[in-house]
């Protein structure tokens, strides 16, 4: 489910009820940054700012979190250090409740600066307002080891080329920490003279790097078998993962599931009919312009939505494709829905919603218990090559969403008239999240509209779908003077992030809805 946000401008005829807290007051530093935070169900979990309150050192800086609990509650904040070129820091939250930072850093400044060394994951914990670094591992010699985070780039460069040099590889090494401490590992090796991965393998620590288990892929190196790995799920219970194997001009796909406690492989069976990029899809399904998420876990499934692109040299996709795994008894499903069915189906139903040379592009999806699943697309034009690149001339108007049953076959159809946007690689839709009934979806997007006083305003729209039956709320907006950023908040609120550069005012507040 997208969880984004974009750029509005002041409501004024929202306020019901309205608790705020002022970002530019709150700490002594200069705003970097505020975001919603999820939990593992992709339930609210809270909000953190981040702040930078200068140079602490020729090579470091001063950093400062700020956490606020659902109800913009200000719970915790501290200090930390962190290198001077890190803008700011994305945000997860772990199983236990810890609030990890991953550093974002700008290119330019890393370039620049005098010492490069490894930026590493802060770790806060909220039990007790505390933060530390997490430590960051490579398998190296048939061994996990922690580097020092203290290490240069350049030093570690230089320890990787000598390395590149007596083994004719590189190693290669993600890694994932688990609620219980232990840790899990997907490594392989690189050569980069003849372009191969192998000898990859999947490892389980336990917190004092002792080896409970390893699962091994192909390591013969001489029968040149390239392989890649790529994890598309794992849950703390088990890894789901895609592999591919390319024996000279022979490609084939596998799914693989691991069972995160024995090792075991619980689930091992070829992928056929769908291309590279396809199945690269299950993991991070791109429309062009953003990322958008693609799975949900329910008690007794795992349910994804992948796109059917037919060649490996093509970005265009054709339609979608679901991917259902049985969590007991371990059957996968695929279903294929392609794009001509939905215009079909779409055409038949709201004949206006096939406006001429205009398509529909993915926004969201909103998955349901029985398997059946929600797309919300916009309608969208242009997207050519511009002074500003591809992506330029762009054109979006209706939201259209289509509800498919069971088999995957489309069953409700529904228009959200809008007027058309321009812009580069705009859109209107904002984003959505689940309700407190597990199939219950609220989606928020915007539209700026000609009243009947001939001014055109803002308009925030707030849809709820509930078993099929979609309601909607309109709130409008007026007034230049301040923009407005809107953020996912508890149900039956909207949190309004508003924010004026010239009187330095940066206000957040949680507004209840009518709905």
């Amino acid at each position: 489910m997208k969880k984004g946000f974009l750029v509005l401008f002041w409501f004024w005829s929202l306020i019901i009820y309205s608790q705020s807290n002022d970002l530019a007051s709150i700490s002594t530093g200069k705003f970097l940054g505020f975001s919603a935070l999820f939990n593992q169900e992709e339930s609210l979990f809270g909000y953190l700012a981040i702040y930078s309150k200068g140079k602490e050192s020729p090579t470091t800086e001063k950093f400062e979190y700020v956490y606020f609990d659902k109800n913009l509650n200000k719970v915790a904040n501290n200090d930390f250090i962190a290198q001077n070129y890190i803008t700011s820091f994305s945000t997860y939250i772990d199983t236990k409740g810890n609030i990890e930072l991953y550093p974002i850093v700008d290119s330019e400044k890393y370039a620049k600066a005098k010492k490069q060394t490894i930026p590493t994951v802060k770790l806060v914990n909220l039990k007790d307002n505390s933060i530390s670094d997490l430590p960051v591992f490579s398998y190296e010699d048939d061994k996990l080891v922690t580097l020092d985070a203290n290490l240069s780039e350049k030093d570690r460069e230089d320890f990787l080329r000598k390395f590149l040099r007596s083994n004719d590889y590189l190693p290669r090494t993600e890694v994932n920490f688990l609620n219980d401490g232990s840790i899990f590992i997907l490594k392989y090796k690189y050569d980069p003279y003849k372009r191969l991965k192998f000898d990859y393998g999947i490892i389980k620590y336990d917190s004092n790097k002792n080896e409970l288990w390893r699962f091994d892929f192909n390591n013969d190196k001489k029968a040149k078998i390239d392989q890649t790995i790529d994890i598309i799920y794992f849950d703390f219970e088990n890894i789901y993962l895609t592999e591919k194997t390319t024996v000279k001009k022979d490609i084939t796909f596998k799914l693989i599931k691991i069972n995160l406690k024995s090792g075991l492989k619980e689930i091992d069976m070829p992928i056929i009919n769908y291309s590279e990029n396809s199945i690269g899809s299950l993991k991070i399904f791109n429309n062009r312009f953003d990322n958008i998420y693609n799975k949900r876990r329910f008690d007794d499934k795992l349910v994804f939505v992948g796109q059917i692109i037919e060649s490996l040299y093509s970005g265009t996709d054709k339609g979608c494709f679901r991917m259902i795994i049985d969590k007991k008894t371990n059957e996968v499903k695929f279903d294929n829905l392609y794009y001509s069915q939905i215009q079909s189906f779409i055409g038949a139903k709201i004949p206006s919603a096939n406006d001429e040379g205009y398509r529909l592009v993915a926004r969201d999806f909103y998955f349901f218990k029985d398997g059946s699943i929600g797309f919300m697309f916009e309608k969208f034009k242009g997207g050519g090559v511009s002074i500003m690149g591809v992506g330029g001339n762009i054109k979006t108007t209706d939201l259209v969403y289509v509800e498919t049953n069971e088999s995957f076959m489309p069953k409700i159809a529904r228009i959200f008239e809008k007027d058309i946007t321009k812009g580069y690689t705009n859109s209107d839709y904002l984003f959505s999240r689940y309700g407190k009934e597990i199939d219950d979806v609220v989606f928020f997007y915007k539209d700026f509209q000609k009243e009947s006083d001939g001014e055109k305003n803002w308009n925030l729209y707030i849809n709820t779908i509930r078993s099929g039956v979609v309601s909607s709320e309109k709130i409008p907006i007026s007034s230049k003077t301040n923009a407005i950023i809107p953020y996912v908040a508890k149900e039956g609120y909207i949190l309004l992030r508003e924010y004026n550069k010239e009187s330095k005012y940066n206000g957040i507040r949680l507004e209840k809805l009518n709905n």
